[in-house]
């Protein structure tokens, strides 16, 4: 999705730091979803931006990603990213995973 592809750019920018937290609104700003009504409730940007990109970015890249809201009260005002670098092997794996649904497309 685009979110994968804009959030995976993000974080591999801060790979180096191994873990990085954004400001919730920060960080729909810079996947540019701030004004998308859809994804105002926290539970919604969740399911359908965070672990839709998880998943997709575990699966077809070189990095896998975790991420743990951070709530004041009940309200979730940050999220942590834990970005952790692939062994090579697991890497070579990733790669042929993203060409063969390259293929499929």
């Amino acid at each position: 999705s685009a979110f994968s592809m804009r959030l995976y750019e993000i974080l591999k920018s801060y790979e180096f730091r191994k873990v990085i937290t954004f400001d919730l609104e920060e960080l729909k700003r810079l996947l540019m979803v701030e004004d998308v009504k859809s994804y105002v409730r926290f539970p919604d940007f969740r399911r359908y931006v965070l672990e839709k990109a998880q998943e997709e970015i575990n699966e077809l890249t070189d990095i896998n990603i975790e991420f743990e809201p951070i709530t004041k009260g009940r309200k979730v005002i940050k999220v942590t990213f834990r970005i952790i670098t692939k062994k090579p092997i697991e890497r070579m794996l990733a790669g042929a995973t993203a060409n063969d649904r390259l293929k499929e497309l």
